[in-house]
C-alpha cells in the first residue's frame, strides 16, 4: 500500500518566535493548537515547521 500524506505551507519571514510580528506568531500557534486537535485515534496528524524540503520529508518520517 502506498503512503500518501497532504501538507500545507504558509512562509514566515523567520523561523525565531522573537523576530516574527504578533499576527505571525499567532498563526503558528493556531496551526500548533489545530493539528493537536485532529490527531486524534487513527488520525496521525503532525504540524511541523520547515526550513526546507528536506525538514518537510523529515516530518512525514516522523508522522508514519
Amino acid at each position: 500500500m502506498r503512503n500518501a500524506f497532504t501538507f500545507g505551507v504558509e512562509t514566515k519571514s523567520s523561523l525565531f518566535e522573537g523576530d516574527l510580528r504578533a499576527a505571525e506568531a499567532a498563526q503558528i500557534e493556531c496551526g500548533r493548537e489545530h493539528f493537536k486537535a485532529i490527531s486524534v485515534n487513527d488520525n496521525s496528524a503532525a504540524y511541523g515547521v520547515a526550513t526546507s524540503v528536506g525538514d518537510l520529508m523529515d516530518i512525514a518520517d516522523r508522522a508514519e
